[in-house]
């Protein structure tokens, strides 16, 4: 984790009425992170990989949860895993869920959602809550979603409390809802963690991270960012905000000084009940200049593009097309992705993907 590994914890306090941490300095490494041995092909629609060893690559590009379409404004409205002409149907007769407010507005279920979705159905249009990681998705569009989402999350309308719950837990519960952590989708390490409404984890499905700001021993202040741009190195291809207002961050702002240090940092929420924050980018303000200072070397550093070749697979038994009045016990068939980046997994579904075996 470029150096010794930095982490923060924070203690809280309040001046003029805005909530501001105490930020120190662990030492201790709480998770083992070293070089990545995935191939960045292999995770354009996951964040994190690890291995049995607890190898880490981080992919700041990509969507969090990548393995269900139940987030907001995925337009899978019948929560089937399938976009698809159905849902569309259900859009235009007004269906009411989170999945149904395509354009992001707040108010789901309308024709100008069910026009939008055609639109992307046809392939005539990309939206940023499904085609985020697409290079074709420009920073513009990216960032005015953010808005949007800002909008429908209502962690800012939590009214602060001393000691209880400042600018840590603000930006805490903000990547729960943003991003969402399957760790907390157990309910024995759910439980550890009463402080956050977990109802929302993953709700929202952007790469929102925490942020770190500390301008001086011991002054600092917790916020948050995504990356909307291509570079995760520049500072600029990062949009801030910050949780307790839902407003984007500039520097120069109170809570980014022109002369401070800027820090992004993944999260883990253990099972001890703990939270660990390793950083894995690090800027330096000076006079309202930005410097990289450090980064973690399992960070993807440009954005992993799409592989458009769908893999070959042959199925030997059950041979297919046939009707049998017996079970099957395995499945035998090959695959190949000879012209693509490879397989990552193989599986199959008799409910519309709904279950995956």
């Amino acid at each position: 984790l470029g150096n010794a590994g930095k982490f923060y914890y924070e203690q809280e306090f309040y001046d003029q009425g805005r909530d501001f941490s105490v930020v120190g300095k662990m030492k201790s490494l709480v998770k083992k992170l070293i070089a990545p041995v995935v191939l960045a092909t292999a995770l354009f629609f996951s964040p994190v990989k690890a291995d049995a060893q607890t190898t880490f690559t981080i992919n700041s590009f990509a969507q969090p949860q990548d393995s269900t379409l139940e987030y907001y404004g995925s337009g899978d409205v019948d929560s089937n895993n399938v976009q698809d002409w159905n849902d569309h149907n259900l859009i235009s007769q007004g269906i009411q869920n989170d999945q149904a407010d395509i354009d992001g507005d707040g108010i789901p279920g309308t024709q100008e959602d069910a026009e939008l979705f055609a639109k992307y159905l046809n392939g005539d249009t990309l939206l940023p809550q499904i085609n985020w990681a697409c290079s074709n998705m420009t920073r513009e569009q990216r960032q005015d979603w953010v808005k949007k989402m800002l909008k429908i999350d209502k962690t800012d309308e939590i009214p602060p409390v001393q000691d209880y719950w400042m600018c840590g837990q603000y930006s805490t519960q903000t990547i729960i809802n943003f991003h969402g952590f399957s760790e907390l989708k157990d309910s024995t390490i759910a439980s550890k963690f009463p402080k956050y409404n977990l109802e929302n984890n993953g709700k929202l499905n952007l790469p929102v991270y925490q942020v770190g700001i500390s301008w001086g021993e011991p002054i600092g202040h917790f916020i948050n960012g995504i990356l909307i741009g291509d570079d995760p190195l520049n500072f600029d291809d990062w949009c801030f905000f910050e949780p307790r207002f839902a407003n984007k961050i500039n520097i120069g702002d109170w809570d980014m000084p022109e002369n401070s240090e800027v820090t992004v940092n993944y999260t883990f929420f253990e099972e001890s009940g703990g939270i660990s924050t390793p950083t894995f980018v690090k800027f330096q303000l000076n006079n309202e200049i930005p410097n990289l200072t450090d980064y973690y070397s399992g960070l993807i550093l440009q954005r992993p593009q799409l592989d458009t070749i769908p893999p070959e697979i042959s199925i030997f038994s059950p041979v297919p097309d046939t009707t049998y009045n017996k079970l099957f016990s395995e499945l035998e068939y090959l695959v190949s992705d000879s012209g693509g980046s490879g397989v990552d997994s193989c599986w199959f579904s008799s409910d519309s993907g709904k279950t995956k075996i």
